[in-house]
């Protein structure tokens, strides 16, 4: 097996377009992309011992990954059917002797070598949460954040299920560790608004970063790549055409607890710890750093937040108690000011 060389690694706030980034980046004749693996957003295990891993990570990989911080996804190598592999081939690289990091790269250059692909994308949105570490342990990697405007990302995140605070924090701390990976790493942040209203300038960019020729034929195409092509709160799935994305609409109001969260949520110091940065923009101004309006963001609005234990479970959206998670309020990543 033949390793790839400059592979590619995505990472984002959900609900921010990456799913139709990497699809039209995997329709290139030399990229090879596939469903979300969950694998790569697991910081403390990018620096794990082999033989750390090779005593817990088969238990994981069927159980769970144990969180450390709220910001990982409990599950892991998730879609690994995508990628034409089975769990007990997985379990035949831990075995191998291998760091968890080049486990993942041999997982994906597999499947890579069988689609005849040149270089692998992973496209995991709580990637954004391991960047610097990953640009540590693959140093040839390239990488790619995508943002969005946080009130389209907030919208979409509570017609998906998620609370008013869950989805206010799911955008900031995101962003937060794409913000502290900007200054640190070897990556190259895209605006959703830029991709959607201007897609070939936006892409013929992308590629040229990437050390890639852009063939403009790919907006053109409509094959699936990974396996997600709508979700039912999306308006246009993947292999739709490319549809701007719309300015927003000033006479919507925002639910006031939005409001509220946006204002007054700041970030955990191990959350700021775990990504590497010093001090954290407040929601309202990280905003503006991305370069987005901040209208319908800073209303007069007087609500109850609800106690920061209570949203440790809606944080993670799984119904098992806390002691199940092996979490606390103490492990969630942001608190509330008055």
């Amino acid at each position: 097996m033949i390793t790839s060389k400059h592979p590619i690694i995505l990472g984002n706030a959900p609900s921010s377009g990456s799913t139709l980034l990497a699809n039209v980046l995997g329709r290139s004749k030399s990229i090879y992309q596939r469903g979300e693996l969950s694998a790569f957003d697991k910081p403390d295990w990018i620096d794990a011992p082999e033989e750390k891993v090779d005593k817990e990570f088969r238990i994981w990989l069927d159980k769970g990954y144990r969180r450390r911080i709220a910001c990982e996804n409990r599950a892991c190598f998730t879609n690994y059917d995508q990628y034409g592999l089975s769990k007990s081939e997985i379990s035949d690289l831990v075995r191998s002797g291998m760091s968890y990091v080049d486990i993942v790269r041999a997982f994906l250059d597999q499947a890579r070598e069988r689609d005849r692909k040149e270089r692998w994308l992973e496209k995991t949105p709580a990637n954004a949460f391991a960047l610097t570490r990953l640009a540590r342990a693959i140093p040839d990697a390239f990488f790619i954040g995508i943002t969005r405007d946080a009130r389209f990302v907030i919208s979409s995140l509570i017609r998906r299920g998620f609370s008013p605070e869950i989805a206010v924090a799911r955008w900031y701390l995101s962003n937060l560790a794409l913000l502290s990976a900007r200054d640190k790493i070897n990556i190259e942040l895209v605006r959703y608004e830029d991709f959607t209203r201007n897609p070939a300038e936006t892409l013929e960019n992308l590629f040229a970063f990437l050390n890639e020729h852009f063939d403009a034929s790919i907006l053109s195409q409509t094959g699936q790549v990974s396996g997600t092509t709508k979700l039912e709160t999306w308006s246009h799935g993947v292999n739709d055409a490319i549809s701007p994305s719309p300015e927003w609409d000033r006479s919507k109001a925002l639910p006031p607890r939005v409001i509220d969260a946006f204002k007054r949520m700041r970030p955990s110091e191990p959350f700021l710890r775990s990504i590497d940065l010093e001090s954290a923009p407040e929601p309202i101004e990280l905003q503006k750093l991305l370069g987005y309006s901040t209208s319908g963001l800073e209303e007069e609005v007087s609500v109850a937040i609800p106690k920061i234990g209570l949203l440790v479970p809606a944080y993670f959206r799984y119904s098992a108690s806390l002691a199940r998670h092996r979490l606390s309020a103490r492990s969630i990543p942001f608190s509330f000011v008055s």
